[in-house]
């Protein structure tokens, strides 16, 4: 019964893979921003600009500097990476993670080995989730599930990521885009999924 519900789906998921396929830009990366005008931004740029602004405190939490300039202030919206911030200190206070020196952040639950290429990274500017071939299948799904109600919170959590932490808007088939781009980025080996706090979502295929 449970194989039959699957094939069920992914025949669903073929048909709907193909009709959204015909709308989706090309290339193996997808990026947006979490508005309806989907403004785009460079991911590795972001990270390199606003880390020079971290800061690591005596009680192991992090923080931004005062120095950081306004331009980089607004265009990077550093208001809701503090935000994330208060999410990830939490987490510090609680043991739960541990933010090194170089800003990488290390759990004292789960090790990224422990799942082979199904696990989830933590960073200071958001997740990387490695998904096998399998689990990418099921990702897509549920985001195509999650387009019917567009929000950010359902989108994180058919991703495995923290629904509240990220705000911001989605245009309507913005999930639906991410799952195509899912799909076609997994050649057999699984996918690899980042988001920032700034709702920049890209995909590259896992080697």
């Amino acid at each position: 019964m449970i194989k039959s519900i699957k094939s069920i789906s992914c025949l669903a998921l073929a048909f709907v893979m193909i009709a959204v396929a015909l709308l989706a830009p090309s290339g193996s990366a997808f990026a947006s921003s979490s508005t309806v005008s989907e403004q785009s931004i460079d991911t590795q740029i972001m990270v390199d600009t606003v880390k020079k602004y971290l800061k690591l405190n005596k009680d192991g939490t992090i923080g931004l500097s005062k120095k950081i300039p306004e331009d980089i202030r607004t265009t990077y919206k550093t208001d809701d990476l503090l935000i994330y911030f208060d999410y990830l200190n939490n987490r510090v206070k609680s043991g739960e993670i541990t933010i090194n020196k170089d800003f990488s952040i290390s759990s004292s639950l789960i090790s990224a080995k422990d799942h082979g290429e199904n696990r989830i990274e933590e960073h200071w500017w958001g997740w990387t989730r490695y998904a096998d071939s399998e689990e990418s299948e099921d990702i897509a799904l549920d985001l195509y599930s999650a387009a019917a109600g567009a929000t950010m919170a359902a989108g994180l959590s058919a991703l495995g990521f923290p629904p509240g932490v990220i705000g911001g808007t989605v245009a309507a088939g913005y999930w639906s885009l991410l799952a195509t781009r899912i799909l076609r980025n997994d050649e057999g080996h699984g996918t690899i999924i980042t988001v920032t706090y700034l709702a920049v979502f890209n995909v590259s295929p896992q080697e």
